[in-house]
Formats: structure tokens, sequence, C-alpha cells
């Protein structure tokens, strides 16, 4: 790419930073951040290539020496009528480096052929050049402070380095203000706000990837020959389908109608197996405990107990809890295999259902205060504030929605994945989704239907109540009648009370993280 004559290669630009050099008349770059390879490599390689050496400087980290027209890669300055010589000395002295690899000392240092041949073109051509400073390629991947950075002037370039969060942001976001952090703002604006970062997709699923590599496959002799026949109705294979949540999008007023219908379901071939402890949340919460678990043979034997009670004309098993989304980051290894494995013997589908990311990050707060203390989720029944909170990275994960799909479509396939929007009608799509003709209108609903309220949001003052009951240790019970009565206040207040919302800045974070993963979400629920 070409702008105003110069020649980035991987780097992140300022958008209101110009890219435009003082001198136009030479090349320009910034002096390397390390001496790697060192002065004496490369003083054997001049010597070998019988360039005359250009005269040493220190590297800009302060650590050591580098020949002077060793530029850190990223960002070059180029006149047009220097562009020929260089790319000509360029290709032939990489090209005599790549064929002259013991001229370095080990492997690893030949990753900077590119850089030590620009240098060696430089030289070799004598063509003329200058250093620019760290603000125009600053690198992102060290906490330490070039030695060239003029802090009182703008950075024109980012050189990210791969330093990118999971939101595909260059990373971190929150830290001391100052020139480099206004510049990483700004980057990170620009990326939330495009149409469609092409890198963004591929990112993702390269995280997805890399995150499925370490789960390993099941044994199947875990299973009897017993279970792995009840898998299959007739010719076909049972379909399974887990709903995995998320939080906050019906799953409750879903799962009481399910379990309230639970005869007139198998009827029709569909069955909601009998949910376990507390029947006030009818829902299979033992798969949280069950896919945290790393024994093999406790997984399967549970999953192999579940089975065994289904009526043999059963079709689809049906398995709710919004902790598989909730709890996604924290589950074994061994229990995300069994999932894989679960694909191959069952007809398996994973159902989702997503929200727009502000909704979900406001309602998702005021859950998390709720709850009570857990030993290792930093976040639930604490004093906090909602821009606190979003510095936790355990919650700031909930709002990467491509993390689970695309894990979940590395484990089970593409077309297992099911993905919805919320619309407040979590039932109806689920019945439509389901393609059982009719079956919708046959169920039953609810007698009492304020019985399925005990999960809304709190506003403004159940939250002002809430925040106070978790500043003191209390016990577990005392806890949590706590967290009643801060419901039952706010329920009296009601709507007299103002919602509990996201101010302005926010907003604007948790857009500035989530807003290319739901745009490739969108895409996805209106492709389906």
């Amino acid at each position: 790419m070409i702008l105003n004559r110069i020649i980035p290669t991987t780097v992140t630009t300022r958008a209101r930073s110009a890219l435009d050099v003082s001198d136009r008349g030479v090349i320009c770059g910034k002096i390397v951040d390390a001496p790697n390879p060192p002065i004496m490599v490369l003083a054997g390689i001049f010597a070998k290539a019988e360039i005359e050496m250009p005269d040493v400087m220190p590297c800009d980290w302060g650590t050591g020496d580098t020949v002077a027209s060793n530029f850190n890669g990223g960002f070059y300055y180029v006149p047009l009528e220097l562009a020929p010589p260089l790319r000509a000395g360029w290709r032939k002295w990489a090209e005599f480096l790549f064929i002259r690899p013991e001229l370095f000392e080990h492997k690893a240092q030949c990753n900077h052929i590119d850089q030590v041949s620009f240098a060696m073109a430089v030289a070799s051509e004598r063509l003329p050049y200058r250093h620019l400073t760290a603000n125009w390629n600053f690198p992102c991947h060290s906490k330490g402070t070039p030695r060239t950075f003029q802090s009182e002037q703008q950075v024109h370039v980012l050189h990210y380095h791969q330093c990118l969060d999971e939101f595909g942001l260059i990373a971190p976001i929150f830290s001391k203000t100052g020139t480099i952090d206004d510049a990483v703002e700004c980057v990170n604006d620009t990326i939330a706000a495009h149409d469609k970062m092409m890198f963004f997709d591929m990112y993702k699923r390269h995280l997805a990837k890399e995150a499925v590599k370490a789960v390993p496959f099941v044994k199947e002799t875990l299973f009897s020959k017993e279970f792995l026949a009840r898998t299959w109705i007739g010719p076909k294979k049972r379909r399974l389908i887990l709903h995995a949540g998320t939080r906050k999008t019906g799953t409750t007023s879903l799962q009481f109608h399910l379990y309230h219908n639970r005869q007139i379901l198998a009827k029709h071939g569909v069955w909601f197996p009998e949910p376990e402890g507390d029947l006030r949340h009818p829902k299979h919460q033992y798969l949280v405990s069950l896919f945290h678990s790393e024994n093999e043979q406790f997984i399967a034997d549970k999953i192999s107990s579940v089975f065994e009670k289904i009526p043999d004309d059963i079709h689809t098993v049906f398995l709710t809890t919004e902790g598989i989304s909730n709890h996604w980051q924290d589950f074994s290894s061994a229990a995300k295999g069994f999932l894989r494995y679960l694909s191959n013997i069952f007809d398996l589908e994973i159902w989702i259902w997503f929200r727009p990311p502000h909704e979900y990050a406001t309602s998702d707060y005021c859950q998390n205060v709720r709850n009570p203390k857990v030993a290792n989720i930093d976040c639930y029944g604490k004093d906090i504030s909602f821009l606190n909170m979003l510095k936790d990275s355990w919650f700031l994960r909930h709002l990467d929605y491509l993390a689970i799909v695309y894990e979940l479509e590395e484990l089970i396939g593409c077309n297992a994945i099911n993905i919805f929007a919320y619309k407040c009608d979590s039932i109806g799509s689920f019945f439509s989704a389901l393609n059982c003709e009719g079956l919708y209108e046959k169920t039953e609903q609810l007698p009492n239907a304020s019985s399925i309220t005990s999960n809304q949001s709190l506003r403004e003052p159940g939250i002002a109540i809430q925040r106070v009951v978790n500043r003191y240790a209390l016990l577990v019970g005392e806890q949590q009648r706590a967290a009643d009565l801060a419901l039952e206040i706010d329920r009296i207040i009601g709507d007299r009370a103002e919602k509990f919302c996201l101010n302005e800045f926010e907003q604007k974070l948790v857009n500035r993280y989530t807003a290319q993963s739901w745009r490739v979400v969108k895409e996805k629920i209106q492709n389906k």
C-alpha cells in the first residue's frame, strides 16, 4: 500500500494523525528495538557480503547496539525515486541470506532476514536515510518506553506485533492516560466502527482452533453396548439438543414451559428429562458440574444414566441450562471432548440465544451483583460498578459471542450450532426450530406466569441496595435472604424507579469490544 509516498507494512495507523514525514527526499525508518541479531552477527554478515558497515548506534530499548540502517519492520518511508534501487538491493541481499542461514547464531534469528537485508540494501546502494522517532512505529509488545519516543508528540503508527486481545483489539485498553493510550483508544474505536474487518473472522476462527487443539478424544470403551444402542431409534440417530442459554434470554420461561408440558411433549416424541434438585428452577444444572469434571468415567456414567430412563419411542431429547454458555470458559478439556464424542453417536445440536451486547452486558451485570460470592469468580456478589466489572476478564469474556460459537463449530461442526436472536419469545422460537408441526398449540400455558419472574433484572434502587449488602461478609443464608429482600423492595418500587442503564461512555466501551462479533452473529442468524 502506498499512502502519500509512504510504504507501511503490518501496522495500525492512527486515523487523526497525518502520515507525512518532514524530509521527503530520503528513506526514513525507526531504529530496531533490540539487538536481534547482535551487532557481532551483523558485522559478520556485512563482511561476508563485502558491504561497508554503517555506523553503530544504540537500539531503541537501550539493550545493545546495531547498525544505523537497521530499521524496525512495520513502517518505512521510501521516496518513489529511491524505490527501484532499494527493491533490487533488498531482493538481492534477502536471497543472499536465505541460502546462508549459517551466518546467524540460530534459526530464530533468520526471522529477521527482511530487516537485515533492508539494512544491507540501504548501505550497499549508498541510499540516503534518516531516523524517525518511535512515534512513527511504536511497539505495543513491551511495557518499556523506546529511547526515541517523544511523549509531547502524536503517535503516528502503532506496531501491534500480534498483541491483539480476544476481541481483535490492541491490548490493553485500560491503562493510564497519555499519548500512547490515546492512540490505542483511537485505533480500537476505529476498528469497532468499521463495517466489516476482513481479518476479524479469520482471527476468531484461528483462536477457536487453537483452543480446541488441547481437547482430547474420548475412548469409546467408556460406554456400554446398551447405552450405544439407545443412541439410535430405528435406523436413525436420536436427536440430542443442548440448550446452552445465554442468560437473560428467556431461558427460565422456556424451562418452566417445557417442564410443565413434559407429558405432552413425550407423546410427540420429545423428551425433557426430569431435572434434579430444586424444581423451582427446572433445568439440567448437573451438566455444569459434569462439564467441570476431569473424570472421564464419571462423565460417561452420568450421561448413560440420563438415557436409561428415556422411552423407546422418543426421537428428540432436550437438555437445558444456561450454565453451558455461562461457564464455557471454565469447562475441562475432557468434558469438551465428550461433547465432540456425543456429536458422533447422536444427532447433536447446540442451541444458543443471543441478545444485543449492551442489553446483555446490562442484565448480566445486574445478575452478577445479585449472585452469591464464589471463590473463583471475582465479579459475583461484589460492591462494584459496571465500569469496574467490565475490567474483570471473566465477565468480559461473556461478551465474546464468537468464542463459544466458533469453538463449538470446531468441536462438533458448523451445522450443529443453531443460534437465535432473542426477541422476548424464546418459547415460540424454540417450537418453531423444533420442527414438530403444531406441537406448540398442543402444549398448555403456565397457570401462573408470575412464578417465573424470579430472574428479572434489578432497577437502579435494587442495584444500590444490593451493592450495600455486598459490602459485608454475610453467611450464605443471610446473603440469599438479603438478596431476596433487595429484589422485593425493587419490585415494590416498580416502574416508579429508573431502570439500570449504561451511560454513554459505558455503552461505547461495550460496543468497542462487541461490534465486530455482533455483526458476524447477526449475519449468521439472518443466513440460517
